[in-house]
Formats: structure tokens, C-alpha cells, sequence
């Protein structure tokens, strides 16, 4: 697994003062179970368009953070759709 990856995403979101327990949405600051050899996208949740230009353009691996926008009835089916659709790509 790429777990270096989540390490300088880590350290720039608290360059740009985005606490753990707030990057990984509901996780709780724990990173979630991806294998990012079968899918290069990791949801994460920032506050501002600055602190993503921020971060993309101190990074090194990351190469692009997109805004996924959807409906859905509920949060957990929203995410849960956007899951699925992510390991489809």
C-alpha cells in the first residue's frame, strides 16, 4: 500500500491548519481503509478553496483535489454512492 501518500497529505492539511480529526470527515482523524493501488482518490473534507490551492501546490504527490457535489436522502447514502462510484473509475 502507498501509505506515504497519507503522510504528506497529513503533514500539508496541518501546514494549512486542517486538523486530522477534521481532514478524514467522520473517520475521526483515523485514515480510512483505501487501497490506492486500485483507486488513486481519498475523500477528504476542507474548509476553503485557499487551503486546497494550498495544499496542491506544496504537494508533491497529490496532483489534483476536485469537489465532488451530489444528492442523496441521507449523508451515509450520499457517501456511500460516491464510494461506489469512485472504485468503479
Amino acid at each position: 500500500m502507498l501509505d506515504f501518500c497519507f503522510g504528506e497529505l497529513e503533514a500539508l492539511a496541518g501546514i494549512a491548519k486542517v486538523p486530522l480529526s477534521d481532514l478524514y470527515g467522520v473517520t475521526g482523524g483515523q485514515r480510512p481503509k483505501i487501497n490506492l493501488e486500485k483507486t488513486p482518490y481519498v475523500r477528504v473534507y476542507l474548509p476553503s478553496e485557499e487551503c486546497v490551492k494550498e495544499i496542491v501546490m506544496r504537494s508533491i504527490l497529490i496532483k489534483d483535489i476536485c469537489q465532488i457535489i451530489g444528492v442523496a436522502p441521507s449523508v451515509e447514502t450520499l457517501e456511500h454512492d460516491q464510494d461506489n462510484r469512485l472504485l468503479a473509475l
